[in-house]
């Protein structure tokens, strides 16, 4: 009868130990995956290319759209493109200029090819590697018209300067919050720019929504911000405590905004694309002990 009480005894704490095993393996799995999300705060494309990044580093993402865009004095941008140019070059420095650049070369109807034939060979200088993309899927970027391309616009500028005739001015197509550095940079340097606002910046109209439906981030989290402006509108919904988690920013425009907001950035990406920016991620967590509770 002992010897039936001790086996059971045993078989009890054998049992136990392989629940708490498990317990504990599952824990450890449960904490490792909360480890690894990601807030990305920006709209997901149809092939997004920080989606299939931040899954080939095991990452969970969570995309979260920020901005909303409206078409701004778009019968003006008409008017200059069925007339024709007569620029010295052309800057781009968004997508969203393209979109509106492309509205209005459609709006030509009939004369469509004729206008597009006529814009296709001034210069352009742009900014991004996405604005370049959404231009040379316009048909207009080809490699002989681009001028130049740089990561950020304070980079463009000297290039620009450097290069423009001073004969015809540029045609900036801008967003209602650009920074005011190119506009500043060329009037030190005498170069004359006609700005036209082709696009406003609003909230998204599901942020909010999106913020409350999303559990509250730890600090093993990411939170992946592309724009002052998107910086902005996260923290007026004031319902995601950005403060929490790790912080990473496509570049140094939207870092020197969130620290002048008050955070610390962990991660700037070296080149505003998604393949730098989840480098820097992985490298970031590779390189740093786990946060602790």
């Amino acid at each position: 009868m002992q010897k039936t009480l001790q086996c059971l005894v045993l078989l009890l704490l054998y049992c136990y130990s392989i629940v708490t095993l498990s317990l504990s393996l599952f824990s450890d799995y449960a904490l490792m995956n909360q480890q690894k999300r990601v807030f990305v705060f920006k709209g997901k494309g149809a092939q997004d290319d920080y989606d299939r990044q931040l899954e080939a580093y095991g990452y969970h993402q969570h995309f979260i759209p920020v901005l909303g865009h409206a078409l701004a004095s778009l019968d003006v941008l008409i008017d200059i493109i069925t007339r024709g140019p007569c620029y010295s070059g052309l800057v781009i420095t968004s997508q969203r200029a393209v979109e509106a650049l492309q509205l209005a070369i459609e709006s030509a109807g009939p004369s469509y090819a004729r206008v597009k034939e006529a814009w296709t060979h001034l210069p352009v200088f742009v900014v991004g590697p996405q604005t370049l993309k959404a231009l040379q899927s316009l048909g207009l970027g080809e490699d002989s018209t681009i001028t130049a391309v740089a990561d950020k616009a304070v980079d463009l500028c000297p290039v620009i300067v450097s290069r423009v005739t001073r004969l015809h001015p540029l045609l900036f197509l801008a967003g209602d919050k650009r920074r005011d550095l190119l506009p500043v940079e060329m009037t030190k340097a005498n170069v004359v720019m006609e700005e036209v606002c082709v696009y406003a910046t609003c909230e998204h109209p599901k942020l909010r929504a999106h913020l409350d439906s999303l559990e509250a981030p730890c600090g093993e989290d990411w939170s992946v911000y592309f724009s002052p402006s998107g910086v902005d509108y996260v923290l007026q919904a004031a319902s995601f405590n950005t403060a929490t988690t790790k912080i990473a920013a496509i570049g140094t425009t939207t870092a020197e905004h969130l620290r002048e907001r008050g955070f610390r950035v962990d991660v700037v990406a070296d080149r505003p694309d998604a393949v730098h920016l989840v480098q820097a991620i992985h490298h970031y967590d590779t390189q740093q002990p786990p946060n602790t509770p």
